[in-house]
């Protein structure tokens, strides 16, 4: 590739972007080349969706009666669109979806991959959901037809945008305040884009130049006059450094809200959040090529339109979430303070230190510190499978634990869980075994009734569905449990004499999980109900 010199907004790297993702589609976040567990887990899609609850209760509070839209951009993996949008159906009236919702991306390929989830094909099938193409112009369309053919109105409606790593990668102009002079950043491009073992894109070898070009001062920066008005108070203000002007972004969200419907949109992204620039064009491009958003100006512009722009101010700051309301007709005020609750304290990066403490924590970890930072960490599935080796420990070790909370992280954790996306296989093995050991059978049996709705039990789940049944003396499910597990497993009880724990010590082979459990009990159990068959 070589590419001369031209305006950073026009550059072929962002072409280089979009083939990205269009050709990899789903398997950009299922081999880690994107990153997503700061930007997709259970905390910040809780959070977006008591937001958005709270959005909601502004609405009914002034009479609306139009429907509302939430549209996510760039949906991704899908995981993030799973996890708010079930949280927001669990804290509203009736477990019920009270708006419509859009998931988007930019091919009908990504976005009908998502069905191939069985876990989210059977939720996303509910009416209130609808899977579309959505890309981010300056002008988007008033409708989306959906992959069903269903049309999606945009417009004359409240619209909540949900947009996480999506505005880094659309195309935005650069600038370089020096001098007191408003300069335009040009990049040329040289060198290829190579392919790891892995299948990863290797960027090392494509060199970025820069150079930058003083705009005349009779000349409109942009011909977006609240952008330029912005920009022109930066220079006034003696701001330095390079300066991403989303433009794209910010005329493509203008639309959308220019009426006297309400409009919110929740962001994350890798941003600049005070009137603080670097001094060097802030590209990344290793595995992906991304843009930091300039959230400064966003939240400026948004503020001159009669808007609220709500998120953390900090000079070195990464991954930040923000909240944009106009109310337009509506008072906001609910919105705005979930907003300022759920952004400005305790937020995703802190979400994301707790997972790796959990994860990485090596000594013992006392099952109450455990629970309460999966409590604030939104109880996501890999988070808790990561602290259940802890809370096992505790229980065999005879140790206090609140089995309230202990119950209701590993049953969300189970609810949320999409093992095919998060890579957390085990876990529903490991929380229902968690579980039995803690006495809680009514518990383990809800668990694996969650796991049943869209896949087979395995030997070992049934071997702790069984046991639940007979500890909690149900006979005939407890058969019912043993029958299905003996036609699925026929060899699962071999070697195991009545009396004695298993003679071979291969014989667990098939449910490695479950070797602690009181297995004689459940053996002997087995025999009476089976009228001693247990082969």
């Amino acid at each position: 590739m070589k590419e001369s010199f031209r305006p950073f907004e026009e550059s072929s790297i962002w072409d280089s972007i979009a083939t990205f993702y269009t050709e990899r589609g789903l398997e950009s976040w299922a081999s880690g080349t994107v990153p997503s567990r700061i930007s997709s887990n259970a905390w910040i899609a809780d959070a977006y969706a008591e937001i958005i609850a709270a959005f909601m209760r502004d609405l009914e509070a002034a009479g609306s009666t139009a429907r509302p839209l939430v549209v996510e951009l760039g949906a991704g993996s899908g995981l993030l669109g799973w996890h708010w949008t079930r949280r927001l159906a669990e804290i509203s009236p009736d477990d019920d979806l009270p708006v419509d919702v859009l998931l988007t991306e930019t091919s009908a390929a990504h976005a009908r991959a998502w069905l191939g989830e069985p876990r989210m094909a059977r939720w996303f099938a509910r009416p209130e959901i609808h899977l579309g193409v959505l890309r981010v112009d300056e002008t988007p369309p008033t409708e989306v037809v959906d992959l069903d053919g269903v049309p999606v109105p945009l417009t004359d409606r409240p619209v909540v945008v949900i947009a996480n790593y999506v505005f880094d990668s659309v195309p935005t102009d650069m600038l370089l305040l020096r001098e007191g002079r408003v300069h335009r950043v040009h990049v040329a491009l040289e060198g290829e884009v190579r392919e790891r073992e892995s299948g990863r894109p290797d960027l090392s070898g494509l060199e970025v130049r820069t150079e930058d070009r003083p705009i005349p001062t009779d000349v409109p920066i942009t011909g977006h006059p609240l952008v330029d008005r912005e920009i022109e108070g930066y220079r006034r203000r003696g701001a330095t450094g390079y300066v991403p002007v989303p433009v794209k972004v910010i005329r493509f969200l203008g639309a959308l809200s220019d009426g006297a419907d309400p409009t919110l949109v929740l962001t994350g992204d890798l941003a600049i959040t005070i009137e603080a620039f670097p001094d060097e064009v802030p590209l990344l491009h290793h595995a992906y090529v991304a843009c930091r958003t300039n959230f400064d100006l966003l939240g400026r512009v948004f503020e001159a339109r009669g808007a609220t722009a709500v998120f953390p101010r900090a000079e070195d700051s990464d991954f930040v979430v923000g909240a944009f309301l106009r109310g337009g007709n509506v008072a906001l005020g609910r919105c705005e303070e979930a907003a300022r609750a759920r952004l400005l304290g305790f937020g995703p990066p802190d979400a994301q230190n707790l997972d790796d403490l959990i994860l990485a924590h090596e000594g013992e970890l006392e099952s109450w510190t455990a629970l309460a930072w999966l409590r604030m960490a939104g109880f996501d599935p890999v988070s808790v499978e990561g602290a259940i080796p802890h809370l096992d420990r505790s229980l065999e070790a005879g140790k206090t634990v609140d089995r309230t909370m202990l119950r209701e992280a590993l049953l969300r954790a189970l609810r949320n869980d999409l093992p095919s996306v998060t890579g957390t296989d085990q876990l529903a093995t490991k929380a229902t075994l968690v579980l039995a050991r803690a006495g809680l059978h009514e518990a383990v049996l809800d668990g694996l009734e969650e796991v049943a709705r869209d896949e087979l039990l395995t030997p070992a789940q049934l071997h702790l569905r069984a046991l639940a049944e007979v500890r909690l003396g149900r006979t005939p499910e407890a058969a019912a449990a043993l029958t299905d597990l003996l036609a699925r497993a026929p060899g699962y009880w071999s070697g195991w004499p009545d009396g004695d724990g298993p003679a071979n010590p291969d014989a667990l082979a098939a449910a490695p999980d479950v070797r602690h459990l009181d297995h004689v009990m459940l053996h002997l159990s087995v025999a009476r109900l089976m009228g001693g068959k247990t082969r």
